[in-house]
C-alpha cells in the first residue's frame, strides 16, 4: 500500500467512528486538564515497561534512550490533544509507529500500552473534570475515538510489515518459511481447506480464542466461526476466494473455546504452496477493543438520554410524592389511636422516602453515589430486602437460608444503598427461579488488599447464567428478564464500589446463579 492509500485509508477510519469538528473541540478542551499532570502519565509509563522484560528488552540504550523516549511521549501527548488530526498528524504518527515495528517491540504490549494511557487519562479527566457528567461522558467518549484512531494506525503499520515479510516469503516459495512467518503474526492466522476443514491454526490463534491446535484442525470451521450455520455467505465468500478472488475487511465474529465471542476483521486469499492443492489464507485483526469503545459511546448516548428523561419524570414525582406525604401525614393525625394504622402509614411514608431516593438514583446514575455509613449488623439488611419484597413473594414457595454462624457480620455501611442492592439480587432470583425458591447466604471473613473484610455469598436454585450472560451482568441495561430496565445489577456494582468492596457473579447453566460480595468492614472515606 503506496502512501496516498495509506492516508485515504486514514481518513476512511476517521469517518467509520464519526470523527466530527465537536470532538475536535472537546479534545482541545481536555489539554488543559491533562497537561498539569503529562510528566507523571510519563514517569507511570515507563516505570511500568521496566516491569515487563519482554518490553523493557528493547531499551538497550540506558538511561539516554529513557530520557528521549520521554521526551517522545511528551510530544506524542501535545499533538494527540493539539486538535489538528491531518495528513501531517498521520505521517507523524505513522513515523513513530514504524520504528516500534523495527525495534522488534512486540504489538501485544504497544496495545497494552494505549490501554495504560487511556486509563491514566480517563482517571485524570474524570478527577479534574468541572463540567457536566453529560460533558464528561461525550469529552470521554471524543478521547476513547482519537486513541482508537491512533491504535488503528498502530495496527496498520503492524499489518503493513506483516504483508511486507509476506511478500519476503512469496519470493521464497517455500511452504516451511510461509509457516513460520504466519507464526510471527500477532494477528489470528487460519489456513482452510476446500471442503472447509482447518489446515493450520496459529500460535496468536490459539491464544486469543483458547483452542488448542490439537483439538481444532481437520475440524469444520464452524467450530469458529458464530454465523457459519446461519450465514451460507461466509461459504460464498469462500468459495469466491478459492476462484482466485481475495476478500477484505470482512468482519465476522469468532467463539472462543469459553463460549465467550470476539470481533474480527478478516483479510483471505487462495495460496498455492501446500502438497494437499489450494487452500485459503485468512488473517484476522481483533477489533473486539474498538467495538466495545462503540458500545460504551452508545451507552453513554442512552445515559444523557436517561438522565434528562428522568430529571422531568422525577421533578412530576416529587411533586405527586409531596402531595402523598402531606396526606398521610394528615391521616397520621386522624389514626393516632390505632397503632396498626400507625405502624402501616409510617411503612407508607418509608416507601415514600425510599422512590423518591430511587427517582434520584435512576436520574443521577452517570454520577458519583454519595454514601450515608452508619454501624449495622449485615443480616439485618438483607433481611429488610427480604420483608420488602413479602408482597411479591406472597404467593409463591420462597425460602431464605443463612449459614453465617460464628461470623463478625459487623460494617459501617450505607443501609439504604445496601438494602437497595440486595433487593436487587432478590428480586432477579424470584423472577428467574420457579417454586419452590431456595435462596442461601453464607458469610465468610476476607481481606481487600489490606483491609478487613467480609464475604457474603448470594446462590438461588434457579437457571443460572450462561457465560455471555455473567460476562455482561453487570453492563447498564442488558438484562435476560422480558420486563426491566436493565440497570439493578449495575447499580449494585456502582454501590459496591462506593464502598470500596467488589461484586461478581459465578455459577454454571441449570446449576443456579451465584453472586459474591466483598465489602470493606470499614470502608474508605
Amino acid at each position: 500500500m503506496n502512501w496516498n492509500q495509506l492516508q485515504a485509508r486514514y481518513r476512511e477510519m476517521k469517518s467509520y467512528v464519526e470523527w466530527s469538528a465537536d470532538d475536535v473541540r472537546r479534545v482541545v478542551a481536555i489539554q488543559s486538564i491533562v497537561a498539569p499532570q503529562s510528566a507523571a502519565i510519563i514517569d507511570d509509563f515507563y516505570t511500568t515497561v521496566m516491569r515487563h522484560p519482554d518490553a523493557a528488552r528493547v531499551l538497550t540504550g540506558g538511561e539516554g534512550q529513557v530520557a528521549r523516549l520521554k521526551k517522545t511521549l511528551r510530544q506524542w501527548l501535545e499533538q494527540l490533544l493539539a486538535g489538528t488530526y491531518d495528513d501531517t498528524y498521520f505521517r507523524l504518527r505513522w513515523q513513530v509507529d514504524c520504528r516500534h515495528v523495527q525495534i522488534g517491540l512486540d504489538e501485544l504490549y504497544t496495545n497494552m500500552a494505549f490501554t495504560r494511557l487511556r486509563e491514566q487519562l480517563t482517571v485524570i479527566l474524570a478527577n479534574g473534570w468541572q463540567g457536566s457528567p453529560a460533558d464528561l461522558a461525550a469529552s470521554i467518549c471524543s478521547l476513547n475515538k482519537l486513541i482508537d484512531l491512533d491504535l488503528a494506525i498502530v495496527h496498520e503499520a503492524y499489518a503493513q510489515e506483516y504483508l511486507q515479510r509476506e511478500r519476503e516469503v512469496e519470493r521464497e516459495r517455500g511452504e516451511r518459511k510461509l509457516f513460520k512467518l504466519i507464526e510471527m503474526a500477532n494477528s489470528m492466522i487460519v489456513v482452510l481447506r476446500r471442503d472447509q476443514t482447518i489446515a493450520y491454526f496459529s500460535p496468536y490463534a490459539e491464544l486469543l480464542t483458547g483452542y488448542q491446535s490439537e483439538d481444532i484442525l481437520n475440524k469444520d470451521c464452524s467450530v469458529l466461526f458464530v454465523a457459519h450455520g446461519e450465514n451460507p455467505g461466509l461459504a460464498q465468500q469462500l468459495d469466491s476466494v478459492f476462484r482466485g478472488q481475495p476478500v477484505t475487511q470482512i468482519e465476522e465474529e469468532i467463539r472462543c473455546q469459553d463460549g465467550s465471542q470476539r470481533w474480527l476483521v478478516w483479510n483471505a486469499r487462495r495460496i498455492d504452496e501446500f502438497e494437499d492443492g489450494p487452500n485459503v489464507l485468512a488473517v484476522g485483526y481483533d477489533i473486539t477493543e474498538l467495538k466495545l469503545a462503540n458500545e460504551k459511546l452508545l451507552q453513554a448516548n442512552r445515559l444523557a438520554t436517561i438522565g434528562e428523561m428522568n430529571t422531568r419524570l422525577a421533578h412530576e414525582s416529587r411533586n405527586a410524592l409531596q402531595r402523598l406525604r402531606v396526606c398521610t401525614e394528615l391521616l397520621e393525625y386522624e389514626v393516632e389511636d390505632n397503632p396498626e394504622a400507625v405502624r402501616l402509614i409510617a411503612r407508607a411514608q418509608k416507601a415514600q422516602e425510599d422512590l423518591h431516593r430511587l427517582f434520584d438514583e435512576v436520574r443521577n446514575f452517570a454520577s458519583p453515589l454519595s454514601l450515608e455509613k452508619t454501624p449495622c449488623r449485615i443480616s439485618s439488611l438483607w433481611h429488610e430486602a427480604w420483608d420488602l419484597l413479602h408482597w411479591q413473594r406472597s404467593n409463591r414457595q420462597a425460602e431464605l437460608i443463612e449459614d453465617c454462624q460464628g461470623v463478625d457480620l459487623n460494617v459501617k455501611v450505607d443501609r439504604f444503598r445496601l438494602v437497595q442492592l440486595f433487593r436487587n439480587l432478590f428480586e432477579n432470583s424470584l423472577a428467574a427461579c420457579p417454586d419452590p425458591l431456595c435462596i442461601k447466604i453464607e458469610c465468610q471473613p476476607c481481606s481487600l488488599g489490606s483491609l478487613e473484610a467480609l464475604e457474603v455469598r448470594i446462590r438461588d436454585n434457579g437457571p443460572g447464567l450462561d457465560v455471555e450472560a455473567r460476562r455482561l451482568a453487570f453492563k447498564p441495561f442488558f438484562t435476560t428478564k422480558t420486563k426491566g430496565t436493565g440497570l439493578g445489577l449495575a447499580i449494585a456494582r456502582r454501590i459496591m464500589s462506593a464502598h470500596g468492596g467488589t461484586i461478581g457473579v459465578l455459577g454454571k447453566p441449570n446449576e443456579g446463579a451465584e453472586f459474591f460480595l466483598r465489602l470493606p468492614k470499614q470502608p474508605p472515606d
